[in-house]
């Protein structure tokens, strides 16, 4: 995954492209200062994923880099933020193996 690395303001960010995760053209905003992540929609909390143009092993491969940024708040495309704990349950959904 490609990152671009960037200043909003105060806060560094890093532009993560997860392409061919949920759709073409994903991308995951990480604001280590904040300790939070935006996940778009490559979280889709409540709901069942839908692959677009993308593939299962794009998706997994993007949950595991959210994951990995350890931010304890995280930002789905739809519905509550949520924690690390949940985003791993929605990466370890059965429909993803």
């Amino acid at each position: 995954m490609c990152a671009e690395h960037a200043q909003l303001g105060n806060s560094a960010v890093e532009l993560i492209e997860a392409a061919w995760a949920h759709a073409e053209g994903d991308v995951i905003l990480d604001v280590p200062n904040e300790d939070v992540v935006c996940a778009g929609g490559v979280l889709l909390i409540g709901d069942h994923s839908i692959v677009w143009d993308g593939d299962i092993d794009g998706w997994i491969a993007a949950c595991d880099r959210i994951l990995v940024t350890g931010a304890n708040t995280i930002v789905p495309g739809h519905r509550p933020m949520i924690d690390q704990e949940s985003a791993l349950e929605f990466r370890e959904r059965p429909y993803f193996r």
